[in-house]
C-alpha cells in the first residue's frame, strides 16, 4: 500500500523541507527556472518539473500564496509521547485542546519553533486537517517541531504529571502570567477559541494562567495568545535550560 503524501508549498516551507534530512520528498514542481535551481541546490537528485501556473491553481486554489514552488512529501515519522520525552527531555511543551484551524495551528507551530519548543501534543481525532495550509502558515517550522498525536489528551497530561511535569492551562480566570515564574518542566495547554479548555482537561491542570491583557479588550486570537504565553514561559525558564 502506497504511503500518503502531502504538498508543501511556499518558499520558506519548501526550503526548510529540503534541508530536513528526515523529510522524504517525492518530487518538486516550480514555475520558474530560478525556483528549479533552488530545488536542485537543496536536493540535486529530486525529480523537479517546471509547470504551467494552472497546475498550482488546481493543486492549491487561486488564492494560495505558493510563490511558484512546491514539493510532494511523505509525512515525518510519528513519534510517541513517551519516546519523545525520553529523547528530548524538554523543559517546555505545548498541548492543544481541540484547536483545529490550520491557520491557527500553523501560526502556533511557528511561534513554538521561535521560542524553542520542540513538541506540540494534540488529540488525534481533533488534530487539524488541510496539512498543506498548515505547513505554509508554519513557514518551515513544521520541520523543527514534532506534532505528537495522542488518543486521549487528559490521560497524556496525567502521564506527563507522573514524569514530573507541571500542567498549566491558559484560562482567562487564571492567575496573571508573569506575576511569578511558573514551575518547570512545564506543559502549557491552550483551548479552542470560544470554547476554551474542556472541563476534564481543565481539571487535569495544576495551575491556571491568564495573559494580563487590558480590561477593556481582553481577547486574543489563540495563535497570538500562544505566542505571548510562550514568550513569557521562555523568559522564565532557568538560564541553564533556556
Amino acid at each position: 500500500m502506497s504511503q500518503k503524501t502531502l504538498w508543501i508549498y511556499g518558499d520558506h516551507a519548501v526550503m526548510h523541507a529540503l534541508s530536513n534530512p528526515q523529510r522524504r520528498l517525492v518530487r518538486a514542481l516550480t514555475l520558474t527556472p530560478e525556483n528549479t535551481q533552488k530545488i536542485k541546490a537543496g536536493r540535486p537528485n529530486l525529480v523537479c518539473q517546471q509547470v504551467d501556473k494552472r497546475v498550482f491553481i488546481d493543486l492549491f486554489g487561486p488564492q494560495a500564496v505558493h510563490q511558484g514552488i512546491c514539493v510532494e512529501a511523505l509525512a515525518l515519522p510519528d513519534v510517541g509521547l513517551e519516546t519523545f520525552c525520553e529523547r528530548e527531555k524538554p523543559q517546555l511543551l505545548l498541548a492543544l485542546d481541540q484547536v483545529t484551524d490550520p491557520h491557527n495551528v500553523g501560526a502556533i507551530v511557528r511561534s513554538a519553533a521561535a521560542f524553542g519548543v520542540t513538541g506540540i501534543i494534540m488529540q488525534d481525532r481533533h488534530s487539524p486537517e488541510q496539512l498543506p495550509l498548515l505547513a505554509k502558515t508554519a513557514s518551515g517550522a513544521l520541520e523543527h517541531v514534532q506534532l505528537i498525536t495522542v488518543v486521549n489528551l487528559s490521560r497524556a497530561l496525567d502521564y506527563l504529571k507522573e514524569q514530573g511535569y507541571w500542567i498549566a492551562g491558559l484560562d482567562e480566570r487564571g492567575d496573571p502570567l508573569g506575576q511569578k515564574a511558573p514551575p518547570f518542566p512545564l506543559v502549557l495547554v491552550l483551548g479552542a477559541e470560544g470554547k476554551g479548555l474542556r472541563p476534564l482537561v481543565k481539571k487535569t491542570c495544576d495551575l491556571h494562567l491568564r495573559l494580563p491583557t487590558s480590561e477593556t479588550f481582553s481577547t486574543l486570537n489563540v495563535s497570538n495568545a500562544a505566542a505571548v504565553a510562550l514568550y513569557a514561559c521562555r523568559a522564565a525558564l532557568p538560564q541553564e535550560s533556556a
